[in-house]
Parts: C-alpha cells; sequence; structure tokens
C-alpha cells in the first residue's frame, strides 16, 4: 500500500516540520510546533492495485483549559486480523492537561515487560503493535490515558480471521486530531 498526506489538498513533502512514518497498514504525520499557517484539512490517501481511499480531518486550534482529566478517541484497530498478521492499535488524546502518560493492557495486565509488544508513546498519543498475531492473542486490548487531573481509558477487542487473498481496495478509519494550541505538537494517524 501507498500512503501519501496533503494539507488543504495540496501534497506535504518532508520538511523538518513535517515527519512522515508509515508501516504496512498504517501511517502517521506528525507536525512540528502548530502556527496558524497549520490549520486547515489533512487528508490521507492510501492506494494499492486495486484502488484507493481517503480521510480527511479538519485541524483547528482550541483554548487551554487547565486541570483537566485526558480525554481519549476511540481506538483505532485495523478490522479482525488473521493468524500471522502484524497489527497496529492507536491510542489518541483528543484533550486533557500535560502530561499524559499512556499504558497498554491485555485482558487487564500490563503488557510492557512482553517482548512481542512494541509501545512507542508520545506527548499525545500510543502507538501499540503486535508482530505475527497468534490465536493467544485474541482478547481484550486497554489503552489508560493518566495525568494529574484524572484517568480515561478505551478498550477493543481482537479477533482473529481466516487468511484471505487482498483483493480489495484499501479502507481508512476516519482521521483524528487531538485539540491543539499554537506552538504545540500534534500527530495525525491513518490506518488501513
Amino acid at each position: 500500500m501507498v500512503y501519501k498526506w496533503l494539507h488543504n489538498d495540496k501534497e506535504i513533502t518532508t520538511r523538518m516540520k513535517y515527519k512522515v512514518a508509515t508501516t504496512g497498514s498504517s501511517s502517521h504525520l506528525s507536525i512540528g510546533k502548530i502556527e496558524a499557517t497549520d490549520i486547515g484539512n489533512y487528508t490521507c490517501v492510501v492506494s494499492n492495485s486495486y484502488g484507493q481511499d481517503k480521510s480527511t480531518v479538519q485541524v483547528i486550534l482550541e483554548a487551554n483549559r487547565p486541570d483537566d482529566a485526558p480525554i481519549l478517541f476511540p481506538l483505532m484497530v485495523p478490522s479482525n486480523p488473521s493468524i500471522g498478521d502484524n497489527t497496529d492499535m492507536f491510542c489518541s488524546l483528543k484533550r486533557g492537561s500535560m502530561p499524559v502518560t499512556f499504558k497498554w493492557l491485555y485482558n487487564g495486565q500490563d503488557v510492557t515487560s512482553i517482548s512481542k509488544y512494541k509501545i512507542i508513546n508520545t506527548e499525545k498519543s500510543s502507538h501499540f503493535s503486535i508482530g505475527n498475531i497468534q490465536p493467544h492473542d485474541i482478547g481484550n486490548y486497554t489503552c489508560v490515558a493518566t495525568n494529574n487531573a484524572g484517568v480515561d481509558s478505551k478498550i477493543t477487542s481482537i479477533v482473529i480471521e481466516a487468511s484471505e487473498v487482498l483483493s480489495d481496495p484499501p479502507v481508512l478509519y476516519p482521521l483524528m486530531v487531538p485539540s491543539i494550541q499554537l506552538l504545540e505538537m500534534t500527530q495525525i494517524f491513518c490506518v488501513s
């Protein structure tokens, strides 16, 4: 799959301010310190030999509200992976006072010490990867966000389906952007 990012319908090129990280089924755009020129529509376009899909989100600036408990967007998870697939889950902060810490649970147990799972946390999001999914990976995964004002969590289930040949165009999850202010950094995740 090939990913492309647009800002107000113009392709984003890699510059110091924008960073794009792409894995097999996902891509995320990191935006450096937000300025007024960064507001607008961001579009992720994914394509393969069978077609393409795109998803757009609007970035707006919001006033800071100190001492807000974290509020998370719904988890972004690829639907029903097959045995042997790699899969990624994204947990993103919608709003909340900084600093926020993220933690992942599998069936209620902390997973930080399990080497099979890879976790990358940023200031406002967490990326959770499972390599080579097996039947024992079926279960409930929870992202927990905590700050000095409170806690929020989102839970999802991983269900494994039989492998099938890829012959459909990609389908993207809706893009989500946390509330941001001038001079903050943000990330936008694109998952198919």
